[in-house]
Parts: C-alpha cells; sequence; structure tokens
C-alpha cells in the first residue's frame, strides 16, 4: 500500500472488491467478443453474457483445480523438470477452451430453445460420419 500511495481504506476495498470486479470485466468482455464474432448472427447479449459468465465460472474452478493439483502432485514438477510451467500453461490453455466452448455452446442452446428449435439443423451422421463401405468399394490388396 505504501508503494502506490495508498490508505488502509483503499488497499481494504482493493482487495474486497479485486476479484468480483474482474470477473464482471472478464464476463463483459468475453460476451461482446463473442457478440462480434463473424460468419452469423449472434444470439442476444443477453444469452451470450450468460454462456460468458458459465465460460468464466468453468475457467476459474478449473484454474483452481489445476493450481491445487500441480501444488497437491509432488510428481508433476519431477516429471517435467524445467518444462512443468510450460505444460501447466498449456493444460490451463487447454480448459480454459473447453470453458469458453462450454459457455459458447449453452448460449447457443438457450438461444436455440428460446426460438422454438428443437431439432438440430443436420442430421448426426452417426459413429462412421454418414460413410458406409459398401461391396463396390475397391478393395485394398491386403485383404484378399
Amino acid at each position: 500500500a505504501d508503494a502506490y500511495g495508498w490508505s488502509a481504506q483503499s488497499l481494504m476495498w482493493w482487495r474486497a472488491l479485486r476479484w468480483p470486479v474482474g470477473l464482471v470485466l472478464t464476463t463483459f468482455t468475453i460476451a461482446v467478443l463473442l457478440d462480434h464474432t463473424p460468419r452469423r448472427r449472434q444470439p442476444s447479449l443477453t444469452w451470450l453474457a450468460l454462456g460468458a459468465a458459465v465460460a468464466v465460472l468453468l475457467t476459474m474452478g478449473a484454474s483452481g483445480l489445476l493450481a491445487a493439483y500441480v501444488q497437491a502432485s509432488g510428481s508433476f514438477g519431477s516429471v517435467y523438470g524445467p518444462l512443468a510451467g510450460v505444460m501447466a500453461l498449456l493444460l490451463w490453455c487447454y480448459f480454459s477452451s473447453l470453458a469458453l466452448f462450454y459457455g459458447t455452446a449453452l448460449a447457443a442452446q438457450l438461444e436455440a430453445l428460446r426460438a422454438g428449435l428443437t431439432d438440430p439443423a443436420t442430421a448426426d451422421p452417426g459413429p462412421t460420419g454418414g460413410v458406409t463401405e459398401t461391396d463396390d468399394a475397391p478393395h485394398s490388396s491386403r485383404d484378399a
């Protein structure tokens, strides 16, 4: 507090409000970014804000779990050695991208439900991706 010239009261307010304000700003930023993505008409900002809030909460939860795992695991640093920080960052990026995906998917699904769309735009191709094998298909020499 002395380095910044803050009073004890200002420091108390900063400590109390930094996380809630940060979460609100992050949620707003993600919602605005999702609103400005190209290629389609986006759901209303309300649905995007809800999806962004879910993404932020999932990211915070995943960050906390990853931090707890890295601290509690005695082998994380010994397995990855000097690359432990890089591996933790890659895991964090992966979990954060999953959280963003799930939040965006939730916003899109809620908007579709609100619009009365219950069926998908295209049918699920199934486990083979819509590819079927026929007897007329050429076989490789290994099959003979």
